[in-house]
């Protein structure tokens, strides 16, 4: 699938792992920035929202690991998860809205 659905995967994984469920690893918010905006480095994973210090350093560098292989995979102009414009756009005007907090 898209790269949305491999992060949900690796998600999955982590948390079957751990013995909790998927949302405690990251939530589907999280999963969809990530496959928006590709952060390549842990400073930059660390921006978005819903990851704290303990999951950057738990989780982190699998998704980036994952997320790296993704660029070389999709290219940086696949659009993230095979959102539509109007997705994409509306998570826009969310993330617009959270830095307003």
């Amino acid at each position: 699938g898209g790269l949305f659905e491999r992060l949900r995967a690796l998600r999955m994984e982590l948390a079957k792992a751990a013995g909790v469920p998927p949302y405690v690893v990251f939530h589907d918010t999280t999963l969809r920035e990530m496959a928006l905006l590709k952060p390549t480095t842990l400073a930059q994973l660390a921006q978005l929202p819903g990851i704290g210090e303990k999951k950057l350093e738990r989780y982190g560098p699998r998704f980036l690991e994952l997320l790296r292989t993704s660029l070389h995979t999709f290219g940086p102009e696949t659009e993230a998860g095979g959102e539509t414009p109007e997705v994409a756009a509306a998570i826009d005007i969310l993330r617009a809205f959270a830095r307003w907090g």
